[in-house]
């Protein structure tokens, strides 16, 4: 078995980052697969141990699909 790890909060510049990428109408799973950045797994045992960061993204996820119904209908 692998070493224990341990879960911790978001960083505020990564945690921004997330927020700012989702609600530009990306996916967090296109944003965890970029070089250097957190796992997915990472990402949400983040949201478990800070719900106002999984707050913050839950709004993100709204203001996104606004982008992508917006883009869907202007064809942009």
């Amino acid at each position: 078995m692998g070493r224990p790890v341990t879960v911790t909060c978001a960083p505020k510049d990564i945690a921004d980052e997330i927020v700012l990428w989702i609600s530009g109408g990306r996916f967090l799973s296109e944003y965890c697969r970029l070089d250097g950045k957190p796992s997915r797994v990472t990402v949400y045992n983040w949201f478990e141990k800070d719900p106002e960061f999984a707050e913050r993204v839950a709004r993100a996820r709204e203001m996104g699909a606004d982008v992508l119904a917006e883009s869907i209908v202007t064809g942009k």
